[in-house]
């Protein structure tokens, strides 16, 4: 089992030993987004939030969930919450910047994650957020900057090294992309970003069967890979 999984199995215990628990159905609706179980997520906040309506964490899982199922406006209203709760979480303003980020508020992502950046300079989240905004905006330098970072601080970050490849094929860099890759698959082998950005360097490459074999793969392990 994952480790969602049995995050799930102990905190069922834990709500069943006290239903009215706050902390714990926020913590297993967190592990239901991780699943991609968007709409138990969205439950076990929204109970979260009734037994306490000041646990920030409730409106930050609840928020997290439904900018996955696409509800953006309903995520930042959350978000703002947990933020106005927890005004010094580098972690919210992350979250915050993340969602500024696909709303294309740009001005307003780089605000959250500066503030972050003072808050914690050595949280790697901090520096992986701004990772992706760099590269969302096409400062594919500055993004590979912000990847370093990430990985100086956590030589594990399998993400980190997935979309510090992206930036460095970005910038027509192939071989270092390909690294890139590697590692990011050595670290979660069913980390479909990573092998679907490999396919694309793969192609650059000429080596047409690796590319092929690493698109099925994406496809096999995020359906919405077409």
């Amino acid at each position: 089992r994952s480790q969602f999984d049995k995050a799930i199995g102990s905190l069922n215990r834990a709500i069943q030993f006290n239903p009215n628990f706050a902390e714990a159905y926020s913590n297993r609706g967190y592990a239901y987004g991780a699943k991609k179980n968007y709409d138990r997520a969205l439950t076990d906040s929204n109970k979260a939030i009734e037994l306490d309506p000041d646990l920030f964490h409730a409106y930050q899982h609840r928020g997290l969930a439904h900018a996955a199922k696409g509800n953006l406006d309903e995520a930042m209203k959350d978000m703002n919450k947990a933020v106005s709760l927890s005004p010094k979480s580098a972690e919210l303003l992350c979250d915050r910047a993340l969602l500024h980020g696909f709303r294309k508020e740009m001005s307003k992502a780089t605000a959250d994650l500066d503030a972050a950046l003072k808050l914690e300079p050595k949280l790697p989240k901090v520096h992986h957020h701004r990772g992706l905004a760099f590269l969302d905006q096409g400062n594919y330098d500055n993004a590979v900057e912000s990847f370093n970072e990430v990985i100086k601080l956590n030589e594990n970050h399998s993400e980190a090294f997935c979309f510090r490849a992206y930036a460095k094929h970005a910038k027509k860099q192939y071989d270092d992309a390909l690294k890139d890759f590697n590692e990011s698959i050595q670290l979660n082998p069913n980390f479909a970003r990573a092998y679907y950005g490999r396919s694309l360097t793969h192609k650059q490459l000429k080596m047409r069967s690796e590319s092929s074999e690493d698109l099925n793969k994406a496809k096999e392990l995020d359906l919405s890979i077409k």
